[in-house]
């Protein structure tokens, strides 16, 4: 996989420019913007282990020392000075200078979903696996995890892809085929608007909108307030898995496959 940067002059614009970030033979995903800077964080995993990245205006830094376990998926917080981030078997938390911290939590974590913040704290909404004794098994569900105290609140029990937290009681989710629909006080709504649509990947909230790519390669962008759907803009093959959105900017960070490459080298046999 290889990172690509699109940037396109205006909404519903054809016209745009690409670029490869941090182009190397080694792979290189996940980016997301950094908030209020103009860097962009990646997973790459060039110093021969998957760690996380910085691309700043000059250079590249390197900003995780993870050793034994790979990483999986990280997001910033909303001041851009700190970061969560996944491995095998642990959350993690990092301030920018400063070491990794580990998350003592007695469950398993599978994927981080969004960094949530309101007027008391910060949150991550999380895709979970919590032992349930009634059951004796482990129970999908999604919370969201109070990052000072570390507990956490229940927000939907069941299997689960990817969700987007919107207000304080609606989350944004697919179904296994990519059906979108809300869940406002944990019951099921339908988006009138994307109803019809077949999500390509995942899909953000910025700037109080959410951002969606669909499988007929448009990005529609949903105000959950008007509850009102607009396509604003097409992709193509070389922007295929969204995986951040700067509306401000019209600015969109993408996975995608990138060539094999394979090195020949020649050994020369001495006597």
């Amino acid at each position: 996989m290889d990172v690509r940067l699109r940037i396109w002059g205006s909404i519903n614009s054809a016209n745009f420019t690409d670029k490869i970030i941090q182009r190397s033979t080694k792979k290189e995903y996940s980016a997301s913007f950094q908030p209020k800077t103009n860097g962009i964080g990646f997973i790459s995993n060039r110093s021969g282990h998957s760690q996380i990245w910085l691309e700043g205006q000059h250079n590249v830094t390197q900003l995780t020392h993870i050793k034994n376990e790979q990483i999986k998926s990280f997001i910033w917080s909303k001041s851009g000075n700190q970061f969560a981030f996944l491995t095998d078997s642990t959350l993690w938390l990092k301030t920018l200078n400063n070491p990794e911290i580990p998350l003592n939590l007695n469950f398993k974590v599978k994927d981080i979903y969004q960094w949530w913040q309101d007027e008391n704290s910060d949150y991550l909404l999380l895709n979970v696996l919590i032992f349930d004794e009634t059951a004796s098994k482990e129970i999908p569900k999604i919370i969201l995890l109070n990052l000072t105290t570390l507990k956490f609140k229940t927000e939907f029990t069941g299997e689960n892809y990817w969700a987007q937290k919107v207000s304080s009681n609606t989350l944004i989710m697919n179904d296994s085929k990519g059906h979108i629909f809300k869940l406002v006080n944990n019951q099921n709504q339908t988006i009138k608007d994307l109803d019809h649509i077949t999500v390509q990947w995942r899909y953000y909230w910025r700037e109080n909108h959410l951002y969606i790519q669909d499988k007929q390669q448009n990005i529609w962008q949903y105000d959950t307030i008007k509850d009102k759907a607009n396509v604003i803009q097409k992709f193509d093959s070389k922007s295929l898995f969204m995986t951040d959105f700067n509306p401000i900017e019209m600015k969109m960070l993408s996975d995608n496959y990138a060539p094999q490459h394979k090195d020949l080298v020649l050994f020369k046999a001495t006597n």
